[in-house]
């Protein structure tokens, strides 16, 4: 996992958003990309490992493993 964040400037209103996004591997190995509030993104730290929802490319939430055998196991936030 990777995190990412940075200050979006919105030119019309000119306000500075901040954002975050988060890149996750998925179990084939392909990446996807979210972009999430801070509160989700102050909660990941790299090398988490964990039951990702989402929806299209809409990040609903995501649920570490403490536990390895938790990775048998289905969860739900």
């Amino acid at each position: 996992m990777h995190k990412k964040q940075g200050i979006y400037t919105h030119m019309q209103f000119e306000a500075h958003v901040p954002w975050f996004r988060v890149v996750f591997e998925m179990t084939g190995g392909s990446l996807m990309e979210f972009q999430m509030q801070q509160g989700d993104f102050r909660e990941l730290e790299k090398g988490d490992q964990g039951m990702l929802t989402y929806q299209g490319n809409r990040y609903i939430c995501y649920q570490k493993y403490k536990f390895k055998s938790e990775a048998q196991e289905e969860e739900k936030c």
